[in-house]
């Protein structure tokens, strides 16, 4: 059985999407499995270019603040790919997941568990997992897209949200925004809500008439409801939604201008759970008090590493980079040591030119490799920082001559690594 654990790391090393980008093999595999993604209920589906995995770990959170029982897909793992299937917020067992890999490797044929690709395997798993433990609520973060992706593979949901749309993986879902819109916009399912996130008004009437058709509710929830400022001392933003009824104030134990938005969305989701009769006591004050103790990982994170300071941002598009850079514009700091790296697939000359907005702020601009084929150059990427930040740029060949720079020439600075969760590896045995 341990070969199988083996073998899903190493099928998780390959391209990050499958060249045939479709469902005819998930579809078949859950078919040999009895399709245990129909025989489960009040599912949550939530897709984004951003922010579409801190709405799913904010709903869960809330729902069992309030008491009930959850099931949470996300990706990508930090630490450990079990975090990917969380039950109550927490991650199933190594044993767990030997257990349902088992369970599909005898179920199949072998030459279709060959075919299967990363987050093909681990979709299916989830989908056994939460068949047998039958929580109150499924919550499901959409992998890439929504029209193929393989969590698409269910036929019905309770609630749908798109969290915002801006320009990622344009290789794969389109180089425009209302073709990544329309290919998101296929996880609406109908006689169910739709939660409309951070979206361009020019976009609004065809996701409307789109839930018309489909006789599905339709929620907008702008983001002006949502009035923030910063403690950046203490690392807290502090929030308060207002909307035509009523206001709430909370903390969240981040500095984020996006995060509150997306606690925002979290509290619409349930809201409208409750008005249907699903979730039967909204105490927001245990909601609240939930997510305050709440850190989304690697999203504006502050870790301790050495005798290192360091805050981790996963941003690696331009619109989530414009977020960490608007963050940070706020603050007094003029000492910031910003350490990058990029896959190959993202518009690094964007992100690159977005984070030069912070040139006055930044006293040095890091550029890194990781170990890994998808990793953009180094070359590439340091002749570009060097157009903005000029001798404020310094290269790293390895994450260890990075790390001892670090450590030696700037521990009394604000340090932050941004464009890649790839860097988890680094602080696996530091986290707190």
């Amino acid at each position: 059985m341990h070969n199988l654990l083996k073998y899903l790391d190493i099928v998780g090393k390959k391209e990050y999407v499958s060249k045939n980008y479709n469902l005819e093999n998930i579809k078949l595999v859950l078919n040999y499995l009895s399709n245990p993604q129909h025989k489960i209920n009040n599912i949550i589906h939530i897709t984004g270019t951003n922010g579409k995995g801190s709405v799913a770990i904010y709903t869960s959170v809330i729902l069992t603040s309030l008491g009930y029982s959850t099931g949470l897909f996300i990706s990508p793992h930090i630490y450990d790919v079990t975090e990917r299937i969380q039950i109550n917020n927490k991650p199933i067992s190594p044993s767990q997941l030997e257990k349902y890999l088992g369970i599909i490797y005898e179920s199949i044929p072998k030459k279709l568990f060959l075919k299967l690709t990363y987050f093909e395997l681990l979709t299916c798993v989830m989908f056994l997992c939460f068949y047998e433990i039958q929580p109150d609520f499924i919550i499901l973060e959409v992998g890439l897209g929504g029209k193929l992706d393989a969590t698409n593979v269910i036929s019905k949901s309770i609630v749908s949200c798109i969290t915002s749309i801006s320009l990622d993986h344009t290789e794969v879902l389109g180089n425009t925004e209302f073709k990544i819109l329309k290919d998101k916009s296929a996880i609406i399912k109908p006689n169910s809500i739709f939660i409309c996130g951070d979206i361009k008004e020019k976009y609004k009437d065809y996701l409307y008439n789109l839930c018309k058709k489909l006789n599905t509710k339709f929620v907008d929830v702008p983001k002006k409801m949502c009035k923030i400022s910063f403690d950046f001392d203490k690392w807290e933003t502090f929030c308060e939604i207002k909307d035509n009824r009523k206001s709430f104030k909370f903390i969240l134990p981040v500095c984020s201008l996006i995060q509150p938005y997306n606690v925002l969305l979290s509290i619409k989701i349930v809201e409208e759970l409750s008005k249907i009769g699903v979730v039967n006591n909204l105490d927001y004050k245990k909601m609240f008090d939930a997510i305050k103790l709440t850190q989304i990982p690697f999203r504006m994170q502050k870790l301790k590493y050495k005798n290192l300071n360091v805050v981790i941002d996963g941003a690696h598009n331009t619109a989530a980079v414009n977020n960490f850079v608007s963050t940070l514009s706020y603050s007094s700091w003029k000492n910031i040591v910003v350490c990058f790296t990029i896959m190959k697939e993202k518009d690094y000359k964007s992100i690159i030119k977005t984070l030069a907005m912070l040139k006055n702020k930044i006293e040095k601009f890091i550029v890194y490799k990781l170990p890994t084929p998808r990793c953009q150059k180094l070359t590439t990427i340091y002749r570009e920082a060097k157009k903005y930040f000029d001798d404020k740029t310094i290269k790293f060949y390895n994450v260890s001559q990075m790390l001892n720079y670090l450590e030696k020439n700037c521990n009394k600075n604000k340090i932050f690594f941004v464009g890649s969760f790839y860097i988890s590896f680094i602080f696996k045995n530091e986290k707190k």
